[in-house]
């Protein structure tokens, strides 16, 4: 890339960073104002403010920062949806979430796809294929809603615990129905064994990093890192 192909680049993702941040930020400010769930507002500023209307923010489905900014906006969804969890209450819950987040995505895809194919009257396979894909659309986004709105614990740990784990029952009913739209091999027991590798890694090292991290941050001898606190939450 050019010298002057990589400024103007920057250019934009430093332009489209900033509107962003300020729509953000002026949205949770009005969001509080009018005492309303932020995420509506938000909804209703990124609809106003992208490609087919204002279009102050037009981002590239396939470009290097939209998967900044999606893997960004994920990973601190998850980082701060699990920090909320509390696992007194999901002892409680769990059978619950283990049902909802296998056996509800399941019906989830039957039913999306039934209606995709008697309703839009498309292929069988492209409406599996669609229920597949958005069955396990999860409300996390539900989480930081739950701080400005009374609701019962245990309904609220409910939401967010099967909204973390229902993804992995979506990849691989997604995968199952592209294999045999595909006429590729598709092994359940081999992408079961794969998620169950990267669930142990993932734990493993995220419980060593994050023991550590607490460590760091808040021991009495050991905290050389407190006043770094926001920065290694935000790694994290």
């Amino acid at each position: 890339m050019e010298p002057s192909a990589a400024i103007e680049t920057a250019k934009h993702v430093l332009l489209a960073f900033a509107v962003i941040l300020a729509a953000g930020t002026l949205s949770g400010l009005l969001a509080r104002r009018l005492q309303i769930p932020d995420v509506v507002v938000y909804l209703v500023a990124g609809i106003l403010l992208g490609p087919e209307s204002a279009g102050l923010i037009d981002i590239k489905a396939d470009s290097a920062l939209n998967q900044v900014i999606l893997v960004f906006g994920a990973c601190y969804i998850l980082f701060d949806g699990g920090a909320s969890l509390r696992l007194a209450v999901l002892k409680q819950v769990w059978i619950t979430i283990v049902v909802i987040a296998t056996i509800g995505v399941v019906i989830t895809g039957a039913i999306t796809a039934a209606a995709a194919y008697w309703i839009l009257g498309v292929p069988l396979i492209v409406a599996a294929l669609l229920g597949a894909a958005i069955a396990s659309t999860d409300p996390a986004t539900l989480v930081p809603v739950f701080r400005q709105v009374r609701i019962r614990e245990r309904v609220a740990q409910t939401v967010m615990s099967e909204s973390a784990l229902n993804d992995a029952t979506g990849a691989i009913l997604t995968f199952a129905v592209l294999a045999i739209a595909t006429g590729a091999e598709f092994s359940t027991g081999g992408a079961l064994f794969e998620l169950g590798r990267q669930a142990f890694v993932g734990l493993v090292v995220g419980g060593v990093i994050g023991y550590l991290a607490g460590v760091f941050i808040a021991h009495e001898r050991m905290a050389f890192l407190m006043e770094w606190a926001p920065l290694v939450t935000l790694m994290a």
